[in-house]
C-alpha cells in the first residue's frame, strides 16, 4: 500500500466516523422531534380553525418533511461512501473509488446546503425563512391590533429581505456549488456577499422582533 492511500483510508476513516456519530445523535433525537410536532399538531387541531393556524401548521409539518429528508439524505452518503470507496469497482485505486463517491455525495451535500436554507440556522448555510416567519407571527400577536401594526410592515420587510437572500443563495449553491470551501463561497464576490447577507437577515429580524415582543409586554405590564 502506497503513503497516498494510507492517507486517503485515514481520511475515508475520519469521514466515517463523523458521519456515524452525527446519524447515531439524529437517531437519538429524531423520535424526540416527532413526538414534539405530533403534540404541537394535535393542540393546534383541537383549536377553532384559522388562517393563522393553518400557516402554524403547515410550517411544523413542512420542517418536519425537510428533517426527514436531511435523516435520509445522511445516511444514503455513509452508506454510498462506504459502498463506493470499499465494495464497487474493485479494479480502481482507492484514491479513484474515494473520489467517486465524495463526487456523488457532494451534489447530496448541494441539496442540504439549500435545504438548510429554508429551516434552520445550523449548517453550511445559515438562513431561517420558516423561523422567520414564526418570530413575525410573534410579533403580530402582540402588536396585530390598533396603531401598532406599523411594526409588522418593518418586519414583514425583513421578512421579505429573507426570502430573497435565501433565494439568491439556493441558486448560487445549485449553480456554484463546486466553489464552496469549508461552508464558505470563495468566488463570486457576489455570492459571498449573498452569504454574508444571509448571516445578517435573520438575526437582525430576531433582535427587532425581541425589541418589538419586549416593548410591549413592558406598555402591558407597566403603563396599562
Amino acid at each position: 500500500m502506497t503513503p497516498e492511500e494510507s492517507t486517503t483510508l485515514v481520511v475515508i476513516g475520519k469521514d466515517l466516523r463523523k458521519t456515524f456519530a452525527a446519524i447515531i445523535f439524529e437517531a437519538l433525537l429524531f423520535p424526540i422531534y416527532g413526538g414534539c410536532v405530533y403534540k404541537a399538531c394535535s393542540i393546534l387541531i383541537r383549536k377553532t380553525r384559522t388562517w393563522m393556524m393553518t400557516i402554524n401548521m403547515t410550517i411544523i409539518i413542512t420542517m418536519f418533511l425537510i428533517a426527514t429528508t436531511l435523516v435520509g439524505i445522511d445516511l444514503a452518503n455513509y452508506v454510498t461512501e462506504i459502498t463506493d470507496s470499499f465494495i464497487h469497482n474493485p479494479d480502481l485505486g482507492i484514491d479513484e473509488r474515494y473520489e467517486n463517491a465524495s463526487n456523488v455525495t457532494f451534489k447530496r451535500v448541494v441539496v442540504i446546503d439549500a435545504l438548510y436554507g429554508y429551516m434552520n440556522t445550523q449548517g453550511r448555510v445559515p438562513q431561517t425563512v420558516l423561523g422567520d416567519i414564526i418570530v413575525v407571527w410573534r410579533v403580530w400577536a402582540f402588536w396585530g391590533n390598533g396603531k401598532r401594526r406599523w411594526a409588522l410592515v418593518l418586519l414583514c420587510s425583513m421578512l421579505l429581505g429573507s426570502l430573497i437572500t435565501t433565494f439568491l443563495l439556493t441558486y448560487c449553491v445549485a449553480v456554484l456549488g463546486t466553489d464552496i470551501f469549508d461552508g464558505s463561497f470563495q468566488r463570486p464576490a457576489f455570492c459571498r456577499n449573498i452569504q454574508t447577507a444571509s448571516y445578517a437577515m435573520p438575526a437582525a429580524t430576531t433582535f427587532v422582533a425581541t425589541a418589538f415582543i419586549g416593548i410591549a409586554t413592558w406598555f402591558e405590564l407597566f403603563i396599562f
